[in-house]
């Protein structure tokens, strides 16, 4: 994966879906069921995570390749981030992600500072195309 702003990636609908039954077994096989709280939803077409509202979220992994996809997915959590909050972005070092991750103007339009945002790039051997957002007070 490249950092070279014309970089980027097609894909095709369903080339890396999984079910939630894989996707729960795959969580229980590296042992962290417990902790972690599945959503199976379009993230387009949800308007907010179900439970507790005043609940923040620590944590969450987005894996959802593409920029619409990712603007979704912040507007759902939005209400729900706080000072702290972690989003670790599987495609992060995609032009289309960083352009809207690095835009203060955008996170404004979600009432939500803008984060510090740092990209993890070949470090160990492995391609990894991973951005983590973590939002101030």
């Amino acid at each position: 994966v490249s950092t070279d702003p014309g970089r980027s990636y097609h894909f095709e609908k369903g080339s890396y879906a999984a079910s939630e039954a894989t996707f729960r077994s795959h969580l229980a096989r590296f042992g962290v069921p417990d902790p972690v709280r599945v959503v199976a939803a379009d993230v387009a077409e949800l308007a907010a995570l179900p439970g507790d509202p005043d609940v923040p979220v620590s944590v969450a992994f987005l894996d959802v390749d593409l920029r619409s996809s990712y603007d979704a997915c912040f507007r759902v959590l939005a209400p729900r981030v706080r000072r702290g909050t972690r989003l670790v972005l599987h495609e992060g070092l995609l032009e289309p992600i960083r352009s809207l991750v690095e835009d203060p103007g955008y996170w404004k339009t979600l009432d939500l500072p803008s984060p510090a945002v740092r990209f993890w790039e070949d470090t160990r051997g492995f391609r990894t195309s991973v951005a983590v957002l973590e939002f101030p007070a």
